[in-house]
């Protein structure tokens, strides 16, 4: 009885839809003109985006507690998270100004990430992932270098990249003092001392502190390895990825059209019901 009783629902259910479908055609035919102009209109104004990423890194070093020089990427990274927000918040005065942009509206996202590839066997991260979402793809290149110049003309990172190599070449110039004293010393021992068979005492000790001055040397020469502090690791490919939506959005307000319909011909439903109680 159940069973047959719900069939009876379900069968004056789909007549009533039916019937409110059928008293409200002019709506329909009137919404789907609408919703086909709107999906029409959506679709030639969106835009194609285009996503592209590029790697750069930091000539910036500091020295761990084990005394190893690792790459400093937090004032890099500061400087491209305040870029981040205000690509976040559309604020393009702001971007033009310090990208020295004629107009950044082109520049619709922009992500920045720590790259640490795990499958590299490194503990610290090395590089700065920038993940652009862009209008014009032609415009890629341009901003390419204008980020560049944005992180290398700040002057805290200038002014640390240039007292770094203030220092190194300081460093350098003071092993160099101490390792030509040693080839002096031992210029010294092969020219008299050895030549009067002479006994000579020669510490480990300090064959060890020559060897440190050396290893020294080379690490701090490794550091040496550009001209700017913020350089490109791998730059916006010339084929970036294509973000379409036009058909997703001209989809949307189509459906988005109907559904306003639906809620219009509901309410002229109520309204005649309750002019007929």
């Amino acid at each position: 009885m159940s069973k047959k009783n719900d069939e009876i629902d379900l069968k004056e259910l789909g007549l009533k839809i039916f019937k409110f479908l059928g008293n409200h055609k002019i709506i329909w035919i009137i919404a789907f003109v609408i919703a086909i102009l709107a999906g029409i209109y959506k679709y030639s104004t969106t835009k194609i985006r285009y996503e592209a990423k590029m790697i750069v890194t930091s000539t910036l070093f500091i020295e761990n507690s084990s005394g190893v020089y690792v790459v400093d990427l937090q004032p890099v990274s500061m400087l491209l998270s305040i870029l981040q927000d205000k690509v976040e918040t559309s604020n393009y005065n702001y971007i033009s100004s310090f990208l020295d942009l004629d107009d950044a509206s082109f520049l619709k996202s922009m992500d920045i990430a720590i790259y640490s590839d795990k499958a590299l066997f490194k503990s610290d991260p090395q590089n700065i992932e920038i993940t652009v979402e862009v209008s014009d793809k032609s415009k890629l290149n341009e901003l390419q270098g204008k980020i560049l110049d944005y992180c290398n003309n700040n002057e805290f990172i200038r002014a640390s990249f240039e007292n770094q190599d203030v220092t190194i070449k300081n460093s350098t110039r003071i092993i160099d003092e101490k390792l030509n004293f040693v080839d002096s010393l031992n210029d010294l021992i092969e020219n008299e001392v050895l030549k009067n068979n002479q006994v000579v005492l020669f510490s480990l000790g300090d064959w060890a502190s020559v060897v440190d001055l050396e290893l020294s040397k080379v690490k701090l020469n490794a550091l040496i390895s550009s001209n700017n502090p913020v350089v490109i690791v791998n730059g916006f490919s010339d084929y970036p990825e294509i973000i379409d939506e036009r058909l997703v959005k001209s989809l949307i307000y189509f459906v988005l059209v109907f559904v306003l319909a639906f809620v219009f011909a509901f309410v002229l439903e109520i309204f005649k019901f309750l002019k007929n109680e």
